[in-house]
């Protein structure tokens, strides 16, 4: 069999667009609050992988703080649904989860799990775009 890439699975979803709360700590800083950024979330976000299939979850449950600094909606407290899009990645999915909660959520295990077997979150096969 011959040996292949891999396939990620980003969980929770990451902004690749850029992030409104990266913005948001790097706005801090400037004004002399300690903070931690991460320069490749502010503008354009990470790069995915090369040859890898990549499926990202984004949630859809704001627990307050998302509100309170006025982040677009839908989001998860942390990253906004827009955020987490590429059009590099073989699927995405949106669930009702806030940003800490997915990484326990049994509906992102069995959408994780779905998409390592199929590279579908859904579980039904679909070609790469």
């Amino acid at each position: 069999m011959p040996e292949t890439p891999g396939t990620v699975v980003l969980v929770p979803g990451l902004g690749f667009s850029g992030t409104e709360m990266a913005l948001f700590a790097w706005r801090l800083r400037r004004r002399g609050y300690r903070t931690r950024t991460f320069r490749h979330f502010l503008w354009g976000g990470p790069t995915l992988p090369p040859g890898r299939d990549v499926g990202g979850v984004a949630g859809t449950v704001n627990v307050l703080v998302g509100w309170l600094l006025g982040l677009a909606r839908p989001n998860d407290t942390v990253v906004s649904v827009h955020e987490v899009h590429h059009r590099d990645m073989r699927d995405t999915i949106v669930l009702p989860v806030s940003h800490t909660s997915m990484l326990l959520a049994r509906s992102v295990v069995r959408c994780a799990d779905a998409f390592l077997r199929t590279g579908s979150f859904t579980g039904q096969p679909n070609e790469r775009r």
